[in-house]
């Protein structure tokens, strides 16, 4: 895809806005999976031990697949790993929800896992970001994600407050609500991700490292 030069600041504008909103709506999660997970298998268990080991294998998921989504990242292009990532995050959390229900506690750790791996995964938002960067901002340009985290994180505090309140009248379990708003919160990001246009690595092909177009312009951007 081409991009005008004269066009560069505002898609650099759009797609910043964009990123930061699904960067946001992805913390949604992340604070769930921190507030509950261990509460939800000690809760099943009674095992502090097996509730501990909930971090752990969240931890693992991590750590499998950084490598092998950037390598993704620089053959496909940054949209469709994070969409990839987005996916897996939600499938997830609704195999969290439906395991909760059942009291399966082996698969719960299988979603556990399986979590940790799209949270890998999409948490390399970061690279899309700083691809439309010189390096001179590219502090500012992550500064953007670690906001909108917390306010992904602020929103988290009434989301569960509503829950617990709504969840008891009607009947229903709020850790399975829970898990399952989380699935829902990945929604709008992934639509977040998909407006990305065009994908981030072709615009840092375009400038560079310099922050200047193929012509030597400067690219300003205001947000």
């Amino acid at each position: 895809m081409d991009i005008k030069t004269d066009d560069l600041p505002k898609v650099i504008t759009k797609n910043t806005r964009l990123l930061s909103t699904a960067q946001a709506l992805s913390t949604v999660p992340t604070q769930i999976n921190s507030l509950i997970g261990s509460l939800v298998v000690l809760r099943l268990t009674g095992s502090p031990a097996l509730a501990g080991l909930v971090i752990s294998v969240t931890f693992v998921g991590r750590i499998v697949v950084p490598y092998f989504s950037g390598w993704a990242m620089d053959r496909k292009g940054r949209r469709v790993v994070l969409i990839l990532g987005g996916v897996i995050i939600s499938v997830s959390y609704l195999g969290l929800a439906l395991t909760e229900i059942s009291s399966q506690v082996a698969t719960l750790f299988t979603f556990f896992l399986l979590y940790g791996v799209g949270n890998a995964i999409f948490s390399q938002v970061r690279i899309a970001m700083t691809d439309m960067y010189d390096a001179s901002r590219a502090g500012k340009a992550i500064a953007y994600l670690y906001t909108s985290s917390i306010f992904g994180s602020l929103a988290t505090i009434p989301l569960v407050a509503l829950i617990g309140l709504l969840s008891q009248p009607a009947g229903l379990d709020p850790y399975a609500l829970l898990w399952l708003s989380g699935s829902l919160s990945m929604l709008p990001a992934l639509l977040a991700i998909l407006l990305v246009r065009p994908d981030t690595s072709v615009i840092a092909r375009v400038i560079g490292r310099s922050g200047r177009t193929e012509t030597g312009s400067p690219v300003r951007v205001e947000l």
